[in-house]
């Protein structure tokens, strides 16, 4: 008996996304549902949401001749939609930022200085880094997060990277949680004691307890 040839899998289709010229509310709501899994992952669209949002920032936001997600184009970005992160990305030295970085998964780079002679040392997300970054702060902090989200794909021409399309609107706000993750707070401080564990005298400097919480800037009005 001959064998029959078997047509390859093909991938998972993103979610039906609706046309944004005639969307509704309700229309949002069920394409975006609620946007973390039951173990806290982000689901495949708050994945393609911040991975479209990485590419905005790295291709539109700050120095547009550098595609890196550096500290500078974070604050950067984190200005243009109502806050201030400049306490993190401006404030605390790469080497820390690095650190943050590595005490909680998120992948990134260490990217060069202008001095050549120096090696590599801006630390960089990549847009896997990214994604996990925004989840993890989207669930320590959603008053501060889901708000910069909401004005990111209001103000910005984000785009899906599965299908090419804008995101539709408005993006609700019980697509996320309303009140701040408990579980992940209690990981995330265990995260940082175990780094200050691992640190000797000599790091104790660059390696700070928590990343500083983001501020909302004073009368920039907010999605809800």
């Amino acid at each position: 008996m001959s064998a029959q040839t078997q047509a390859p899998p093909q991938p998972e289709a993103p979610p039906a996304q609706p046309s944004t010229s005639n969307s509704t509310a309700a229309d949002a709501k069920a394409y975006y549902g609620y946007l973390f899994e039951a173990d806290k992952k982000p689901t495949k669209v708050l994945e393609a949401l911040l991975r479209g949002i990485a590419t905005y920032i790295s291709e539109s936001v700050g120095n547009t001749e550098e595609k890196a997600l550096t500290p500078d184009k974070l604050a950067s970005f984190y200005k243009a939609v109502g806050g201030n992160y400049d306490s993190l990305f401006v404030d605390v030295p790469h080497p820390s930022i690095s650190w943050i970085y590595a005490s909680i998964g998120c992948q990134h780079t260490l990217q060069p200085t202008t001095d050549d002679f120096k090696p590599p040392c801006i630390p960089a997300l990549t847009p896997k880094g990214f994604v996990r970054w925004q989840s993890i702060e989207i669930l320590l902090g959603p008053e501060e997060h889901v708000p910069f989200i909401q004005n990111a794909i209001r103000l910005f021409p984000i785009f899906n990277p599965l299908t090419g399309n804008p995101f539709p609107l408005p993006l609700p706000k019980e697509a996320f949680p309303l009140v701040p993750d408990v579980d992940i707070a209690r990981w995330h401080e265990q995260c940082a004691q175990e780094l200050r564990q691992r640190a000797s005298p000599s790091e104790e400097e660059i390696r700070p307890h928590l990343p500083p919480r983001p501020k909302v800037q004073a009368g920039y009005t907010h999605v809800r």
